[in-house]
């Protein structure tokens, strides 16, 4: 399976409509939050159930929990860059038959 991460502002947003409706009601869990100068950093945990299609994976009703971060840059109260990590191999790997 190929997988091009989405870029800019629609690409972004795309990518999470995608995975809100294959896992609705998912929650978000902060780990951790800290601000530094114009930088914000997010540790977090998500947590939710399979019921619609991810990446070409059908709906497996399986139960997920995965972790990750983010790093937010802020200009003017807007966030002017993102940078983001979490455990999506981990998240597929799941979902196609493993653990």
């Amino acid at each position: 399976m190929h997988f091009d991460p989405p870029t800019g502002y629609d690409g972004i947003v795309g990518f999470y409509q995608m995975f809100w409706s294959a896992f609705p009601g998912s929650q978000i869990e902060i780990i951790e939050l800290i601000a530094s100068g114009d930088r914000l950093a997010v540790v977090f945990n998500v947590s939710g159930r399979h019921q619609g299609e991810f990446m070409g994976i059908a709906a497996t009703g399986k139960s997920v929990r995965f972790q990750g971060i983010s790093v937010f840059k802020m200009a003017n109260g807007q966030c002017t860059e993102r940078w983001s990590q979490s455990d999506q191999v981990g998240l597929l790997y799941l979902l196609k038959g493993g653990l």
